[in-house]
């Protein structure tokens, strides 16, 4: 199959649109993948593009003739045609992988992004929007073109910020473990009415100061990560429990259904009840 290069501007303009497909290679894919002691891939070229997000532990990778770790919120992707290595080196703490492979096709054309692979670490973002689509695809009857395509953006675009800041100084973003801990405290105290002074007091830093770092690691506003974290928790809730809508969202201290509702709807472009329904499986 013929391949054509576009710019990463353009990918996600070719990933959304009507007239290009996604085809997701071999079953389970995208999926987690622990690397077991002595696994290597050995030296292959796919006719897919090969992701592969380190979620925990260690394993490395061959990249002209260079061996490279790939860490922790560590992501290589390489295109179509790139010749690749990875394997775990006896010893090191076995690693956790989401593993995407897929091609994108338009006008019988494969495409690909102008380089051949990149290595980065990149951010809480694109580590969210992976988990996500992984555990879509790893539920039968889930799996659909517009909504795996609409999740191929949302993971895209958060990488390409990642490969765009990688020479950024760490100094610049809130760390790993401080990005981990806030996520962790606010999904344990759903029902609490978080304000941004309240995330940077638990990471010991002054508002304003807290508030510089926090845009450059999540890529959005504090007021508006805390509004997100609180309607995911109440999506899994829809799709996993029996409670009312009405019981949820006062679980979630919300004293308006109508503004829960509304405020869901924005997020998920579904109502509270259409996203139950349409996430129940039978």
């Amino acid at each position: 199959m013929k391949l054509k290069s576009v710019h990463e501007e353009e990918w996600v303009a070719r990933l959304a649109a009507p007239r290009t497909h996604l085809i997701v290679r071999l079953m389970n894919f995208p999926f987690r993948f622990f690397a077991p002691e002595g696994w290597d891939t050995g030296d292959v070229a796919l006719t897919d593009h090969l992701v592969y997000l380190a979620v925990r532990g260690r394993c490395r990778v061959m990249l002209a003739g260079q061996e490279r770790a790939i860490r922790a919120g560590d992501i290589y992707w390489a295109n179509p045609g790139t010749r690749i290595r990875l394997f775990r080196v006896a010893g090191e703490t076995q690693p956790q992988l989401y593993r995407f492979r897929f091609s994108l096709i338009e006008g019988g054309r494969s495409l690909r992004l102008p380089w051949d692979y990149r290595l980065c670490q990149v951010g809480p973002e694109a580590l969210d929007w992976a988990r996500q689509w992984v555990e879509e695809s790893e539920h039968p009857g889930v799996y659909s073109q517009p909504r795996m395509k609409s999740l191929a953006i949302l993971f895209s675009l958060a990488v390409f910020e990642g490969f765009r800041d990688g020479e950024e100084p760490s100094g610049c973003r809130l760390s790993r473990e401080m990005c981990a801990n806030l996520t962790d405290w606010v999904m344990q105290h759903s029902s609490r009415r978080f304000k941004p002074s309240d995330l940077a007091s638990r990471c010991g830093l002054s508002p304003d100061y807290f508030s510089r770092l926090f845009r450059r690691s999540f890529r959005i506003s504090p007021r508006a990560w805390i509004l997100k974290q609180r309607l995911r928790y109440a999506s899994g809730m829809l799709a996993e429990s029996d409670q009312s809508v009405s019981a949820i969202a006062g679980d979630l201290g919300y004293e308006d259904l109508y503004l829960f509702s509304r405020q869901f709807k924005k997020e998920f472009g579904l109502s509270p009840r259409a996203w139950r329904k349409s996430h129940r499986t039978s």
